[in-house]
């Protein structure tokens, strides 16, 4: 599977952060901003930047594979599920995808690229291939 080399974690911590705050507003900033338009416009500001509020919190983990950066926490999680199951890792130019199988019972799991979201970003994690390829 992948394996994390090794990062400057304090470094990654604090791009983190400083992404959060000037990426984000607080919520009454929206409110103030869309206080005479629609409800719909303010009800999808909130959900933009509650999203963005995960995104550059501890709940994601970013990690560089090839030239896409994935959520490596969702790839943690689904391979701590698939303990006997028969895995394959597949990279695109857009995803990582994690086809798995055993019998009577298949899936596949594709992690969009995030990079997008982490422009600049100088310390994002990078993984390799267990064997020592990078993906």
């Amino acid at each position: 599977m992948l394996e994390l080399q090794t990062y400057d974690a304090e470094a990654f911590k604090n791009e983190l952060k400083e992404a959060r705050v000037l990426k984000t507003s607080r919520s009454a900033a929206i409110d103030k901003q869309y206080k005479d338009n629609y409800s719909g416009a303010k009800e999808r500001a909130h959900e933009i930047n509650n999203r963005l509020l995960r995104l550059y919190s501890a709940k994601t983990f970013p990690v560089r594979v090839g030239s896409i950066v994935i959520d490596y926490k969702i790839f943690q999680s689904m391979i701590k599920k698939l303990k006997g199951y028969e895995t394959e890792l597949t990279l695109t130019d857009y995803s990582l995808r994690l086809r798995y199988w055993k019998t009577g019972n298949k899936g596949i799991l594709e992690l969009l690229d995030i990079q997008s979201y982490f422009e600049g970003f100088q310390h994002i994690p990078r993984a390799v291939l267990k064997n020592g390829q990078e993906e």
